[in-house]
């Protein structure tokens, strides 16, 4: 049996022309999500210290969450007591954890084959994290910035 070349091709083969509409349809939001995702803002490189009474915080996190919960927030490891992390401008709460390895367990209790794994102990106050004080607002271009935390 021989098709009729005045047949569309989409009469032709229903399947390939559903595929072929539905990656269409997955591009055209994959283009809309990557240039919605802009927003206008632009991201501040800022880069700092963390220190807790003048010795640097071995390892953490430190996090910049918008103060009026609108808008991205930022996230950072904090290594070495220093940290770099992008954040859009605006006025920021500021979160900081940090930890010291005081020593080392067995992962398996008990089981002196099971690898080490490094203890921790939380040297950054809740008055920095988990009910954190410190505001930062973040202006436009880099902005250099150091926390000195106290234990007290």
């Amino acid at each position: 049996m021989r098709m009729d070349a005045s047949i569309p091709p989409a009469a032709k083969s229903p399947k390939k022309h559903l595929a072929n509409r539905g990656i269409a349809v997955v591009w055209m939001a994959c283009v809309a999500l990557m240039c919605g995702c802009s927003g206008g803002n632009s991201l501040v490189a800022i880069e700092g210290s963390v220190q807790v009474d003048g010795t640097p915080v071995d390892e953490g996190l430190i996090s910049f969450l918008p103060e009026d919960g609108a808008g991205p927030s930022a996230q950072a490891k904090v290594t070495g007591g220093t940290y770099h992390v992008d954040v859009a401008p605006g006025k920021k709460i500021v979160r900081i954890q940090g930890f010291e390895i005081v020593g080392h367990e067995h992962a398996v209790r008990g089981n002196p084959n099971s690898p080490l794994l490094p203890v921790r102990k939380n040297v950054v106050p809740k008055k920095y994290n988990e009910e954190s004080e410190l505001r930062r607002t973040i202006g436009d271009g880099s902005n250099p910035l150091d926390f000195d935390l106290s234990s007290s």
